[in-house]
């Protein structure tokens, strides 16, 4: 409406002596000037929606990208206040409630896709679990395996609480362990792994070792079989292991000493190295393994043991073994759940 207003203007001002042809230019350069403004308004509103898409896509790429900030000693209190005794059942836990659980030694898988193969024939698909961590619960009598997409494999023993994130391997490589596990880490220079236990943290590119780290025994056991790590705590500087080293930490100190590293993994065997062994520490590992309640007297704390015992034949052949070499006798209640050794 202006451009028209203007014409008539400039016409109504010049009357009569405007030629034909001088109207038909201007109203020809009109038409112009109106289909170059719409083709601007055209532009402008393609360029204004263009630019929202790729503030959309490059918001969605960012928050893909995006690292959560992890409080690692919440998690790791977390898993302390989780109760392995309160199920006889192997547990997945997200967001506080059981998503699959197993009577059986159950095995976990991770696919590429992020989604779980839990126990060999229930798949937990990615999409379901939105949570940032998940739990994997593993009582007194029971032991279990995970394997993540990048190759890393984890067994883990009884009475063990095992954190890890929902997408291992993505930028994230960190476990949290409350218990017993043997660890094959695949080696990935961009994303190192660490392994967090109540009293230190184990840092590695990618290696086998063993972490022992029950928090109700006061101590934390890492055993190097192959590669190197590093062992981190607040008490003292970095320190390196190389293979058949064993960093003991206890009461806030630490020390490292050469070791046969089968004596601290061969429970992957169903085995117990026993050396010079207390008979408390060993009727701690017994009750954990088969899931019994054990009694003992005080008097017989100061035997030991030296040698092994075979696991997987059975409580009662290894409690048999062990009154052969001392004077102790034993009971098993009727549901065999609660041992007396007298």
């Amino acid at each position: 409406m202006d451009d028209n207003h203007e014409l008539l203007t400039r016409i109504r001002i010049q009357e009569e002596h405007i030629p034909v042809e001088t109207i038909r230019s201007e109203w020809n350069k009109l038409k112009i000037r109106r289909r170059s403004r719409n083709r601007r308004r055209v532009l402008y509103s393609l360029t204004s929606a263009a630019a929202c898409l790729i503030l959309y896509f490059t918001g969605l790429s960012f928050q893909k990208d995006i690292i959560p900030i992890v409080d690692h000693q919440d998690l790791l209190s977390r898993l302390d206040s989780i109760n392995t005794d309160a199920s006889d059942r192997i547990r997945l836990i997200a967001n506080g409630k059981v998503i699959a659980s197993s009577r059986n030694n159950a095995t976990i898988i991770q696919q590429q896709d992020g989604s779980l193969i839990f126990d060999r024939n229930r798949r937990i698909d990615a999409a379901t679990v939105r949570v940032n961590h998940l739990q994997l619960v593993v009582p007194k009598g029971k032991r279990s395996t995970v394997t993540w997409a990048d190759g890393t494999k984890a067994r883990i023993n009884s009475d063990t609480k095992l954190a890890f994130p929902a997408s291992f391997g993505v930028e994230q490589r960190d476990l949290y362990v409350n218990g017993e596990i043997y660890l094959e880490a695949a080696h990935n220079d961009s994303w190192p792994m660490v392994v967090h236990t109540p009293s230190l943290d184990v840092k590695v590119l990618g290696t086998t070792f063993n972490v022992t780290a029950y928090q109700t025994d006061g101590f934390t056991d890492v055993t190097l079989v192959s590669g190197s790590v590093d062992i981190l705590s607040d008490s003292s500087q970095p320190v390196r292991l190389v293979p058949g080293d064993c960093c003991h930490a206890e009461y806030g100190q630490q020390s490292v000493r050469q070791v046969n590293t089968y004596d601290y993994t061969c429970w992957t065997d169903h085995i117990m190295k026993l050396d010079e062994t207390p008979l408390p520490t060993i009727l701690t590992r017994l009750s954990r393994y088969y899931d019994v309640e054990i009694v003992y007297r005080k008097e017989i704390s100061t035997i030991r043991y030296v040698g092994k015992l075979d696991l997987a034949r059975g409580i009662e052949h290894v409690l048999y073994n062990l009154s052969l070499t001392t004077p102790i006798s034993y009971t098993l209640s009727n549901n065999q759940h609660i041992l007396t050794i007298n």
